[in-house]
């Protein structure tokens, strides 16, 4: 993990592994079908990210700083939800779903944050603040160009 990370600090910010791609959604049951298309992207590293994860006192947590945006096309109001691989009952105020490895509760109902908390909790929270204030918005910035 250490390796992996230092290996991104090295990188760039206009060098970082990205992925850009469009997809293709169809559903069908007995009664109807639809199919709905999303531009997705989806990137990995991030300068405050990859420096939060390499804190000597956040190691232990072997933070990964990959996130991703998902925007339906043609664009349209959607109520924009955040998703650890699976989707959490958070929504963003976005006009986009958000997907990234962040901290979240143990019950999955809510991303860690907060300036009121120590230890472990401030850490997690710095994490979440790193992963959407970095990765997360220069992913929302190649989706829009």
């Amino acid at each position: 993990h250490n390796k992996f990370l230092e290996k991104l600090k090295a990188s760039s910010v206009v060098n970082l592994p990205y992925s850009l791609y469009r997809k293709e959604i169809r559903i069908e049951d007995e009664c109807s079908n639809s199919t709905t298309n999303w531009l997705l992207c989806s990137l990995l590293g991030g300068k405050a990210a990859v420096e939060a994860a390499c804190l000597e006192d956040m190691a232990r947590l072997k933070l990964v700083p990959f996130a991703g945006v998902a925007c339906r096309l043609p664009p349209t109001a959607i109520k924009g939800k955040a998703f650890v691989s699976l989707p959490l009952p958070v929504e963003t105020g976005l006009p986009i779903h958000v997907n990234g490895f962040f901290e979240i509760s143990s019950n999955r109902r809510d991303l860690w944050s907060g300036s009121d908390m120590t230890g472990d909790g401030k850490n997690r929270s710095k994490w979440n603040e790193a992963l959407i204030s970095d990765t997360l918005s220069i992913a929302w910035c190649h989706l829009i160009l």
